[in-house]
């Protein structure tokens, strides 16, 4: 429903819920929760992350009772789509529940709070401003699950926890630079023009660590770049995304020298902390132990040692 009609039904809607009886304490909170998983939107031709609308009725049963994906998806709702929600669940609940007028209104963003407030106090309910009820993340991942479980909706292998912004050191010019130079990566659409089974070694510029860099997909939908630490990890990610991963082909190629990729002519090394890379000698497992330290095992543990101290173990 366009936000226009929306707003043309508001007015008897209003009219409609002034008359239903107001069950006394009763206390509902209107939400908006951006999900931590993608759903593909046909007008933009592009995968988006939604937004969802939540009541949840704090008093007396604590629950949610009604939730709504916003539509476009990837855009968050504006004040005429939290009015009609609120409204629709007064006047036209679900078949389980009833036709009620709360005595209270709550919102955890104050400039919905602000449009809505004079509507529904003219119908005898009081709005207020309150944080996020417990309970809400744990539906919200629920719902999500459910969402991917229908075919929906599906999620990237990247972190659940959003929140690139909070680790100790990032500052708002470091971001304002990765942010730019993900825009430059992506209108240059490099995908469209490399091979998707060539693995490209790349130098930093700073430091001089090397990392590689493969093409994961470069059709209409599915389209990106994987840039991993060793070119084993750069296999593994490969074949997970394409769907080839097979545990035995992954043994073999971890035989492969971690750093210089070559097939070890004499003795094989082998990192003696998580076991999965190997190498021609100390020589090459030193060189890349920059890259191969933040995907060892237990990184936090390792992230001081030198692998002088760690050593390598003969095979």
């Amino acid at each position: 429903m366009t936000a226009k009609k929306k707003e043309v039904e508001i007015p008897a809607m209003l009219k409609k819920a002034r008359a239903l009886p107001q069950t006394p304490r009763m206390a509902w909170q209107f939400g908006v929760k951006r999900l931590r998983l993608w759903v593909w939107d046909d007008e933009q031709d592009r995968a988006e992350r939604p937004y969802s609308m939540l009541v949840m009725e704090l008093y007396p049963r604590g629950t949610v009772i009604t939730n709504l994906l916003a539509s476009p998806v990837g855009t968050y709702p504006n004040s005429i789509d939290a009015l009609h929600m609120l409204l629709k669940q007064m006047v036209d609940p679900a078949e389980d529940e009833k036709l009620q007028r709360p005595v209270q209104i709550s919102f955890i963003d104050e400039k919905l709070l602000e449009f809505c407030r004079e509507p529904l106090v003219s119908i005898g309910i009081e709005v207020v401003k309150l944080t996020e009820a417990t309970g809400v993340e744990d539906y919200i991942t629920k719902f999500s699950n459910k969402l991917i479980e229908r075919g929906r909706a599906s999620r990237g292998d990247a972190a659940e926890r959003p929140g690139v912004h909070k680790g100790v050191g990032i500052q708002r010019q470091a971001l304002e630079q990765y942010f730019s130079a993900s825009r430059k990566l992506y209108s240059s659409k490099p995908w469209r023009r490399i091979d998707e089974v060539c693995a490209i070694e790349a130098e930093w510029l700073k430091g001089g660590e090397k990392r590689y860099v493969t093409v994961l997909g470069s059709s209409d939908r599915t389209y990106g770049v994987a840039v991993m630490g060793s070119i084993q990890a750069l296999r593994r990610k490969y074949a997970r995304a394409s769907g080839t991963y097979d545990v035995e082909k992954d043994i073999e190629a971890n035989m492969l020298c971690g750093n210089c990729g070559k097939e070890p002519t004499t003795e094989t090394f082998r990192c003696t902390a998580c076991r999965r890379l190997f190498y021609c000698d100390q020589d090459c497992q030193r060189a890349n132990w920059k890259q191969h330290q933040y995907e060892c095992k237990d990184p936090s543990k390792l992230e001081h040692v030198s692998p002088t101290l760690l050593g390598a173990e003969r095979t």
